[in-house]
């Protein structure tokens, strides 16, 4: 596999740890509101390959970091992950893995051998309607995503590492109905984080042949007023 980006520096990437990003390309998604279009459109960036630049500056600051996230795209797209985990655990850093649930299985094997210490798991919708916030158009496809997230977050939950769940809120996509329904798909335990959607740069939306959505996020009151609602069904919720 090949990191086709990186941030040197992070601090809000891994929870109460100061960590470097690396950024893989493809993703089997098409969630029109996601902010990395060249990297989930990977024919963009199939040319560049800065694995070994990124690992040599771990290896240089590694006193410095507490711990590595990989991002992407969808980084469990890439069936070679654990080479470049153990890569990586070799230099004794901590791993955060970023990823939408959709690869259960390669999920399982990296817990399993404890090439990961920290998972943020997406949680996009409500069953329907998780095609159109996924960008998601064959049946098979549609109905496979919510086979396997339901077997990513099992994976988590029998497993001893820590994970947070987290959700990007998109007035278009999301109500304080949905927002229910979602809460009470989750454990009291487990933390979940809403991300509120903001335009701030180029969007996949943008790059899709039919380009008639318009995106928004929710305005600060809607969204204090949101998670006070939401609270109450599920405690662990938090804006971030």
């Amino acid at each position: 596999m090949k990191i086709v980006d990186y941030k040197p520096l992070t601090l809000i990437d891994y929870p109460n740890k100061v960590a470097s990003i690396g950024f893989t390309s493809g993703c089997d998604l098409r969630c029109p509101y996601c902010h990395n279009p060249s990297l989930v459109l990977s024919d963009q960036s199939d040319g560049v390959d800065l694995t070994e630049s990124f690992l040599f500056y771990l290896k240089q600051r590694k006193d410095l970091l507490d711990g590595v996230v990989i991002s992407g795209g969808e980084p469990l797209l890439h069936k070679d992950i654990e080479f470049l985990l153990l890569s990586i655990k070799k230099l004794g850093l901590m791993i955060k893995l970023d990823t939408n649930g959709n690869h259960p299985v390669l999920l399982k094997k990296l817990l399993d051998n404890r090439l990961i210490n920290h998972v943020a798991l997406d949680h996009k919708n409500i069953e329907k309607k998780i095609a159109m916030t996924c960008g998601l158009t064959i049946a098979r496809h549609i109905k496979d995503y919510r086979i396997n997230w339901k077997a990513s977050i099992e994976n988590l939950r029998n497993s001893e590492i820590e994970y947070e769940i987290r959700t990007t809120i998109v007035k278009e996509f999301h109500d304080i109905k949905n927002l229910r329904e979602m809460a009470n798909m989750l454990r009291s335990n487990e933390i979940w984080y809403l991300q509120n959607f903001r335009r701030s740069k180029e969007l996949l939306v943008d790059r899709l042949v039919v380009n008639d959505q318009s995106l928004t996020g929710f305005s600060n009151n809607e969204l204090s007023e949101m998670i006070i609602d939401i609270q109450k069904v599920h405690e662990k919720t938090f804006v971030r």
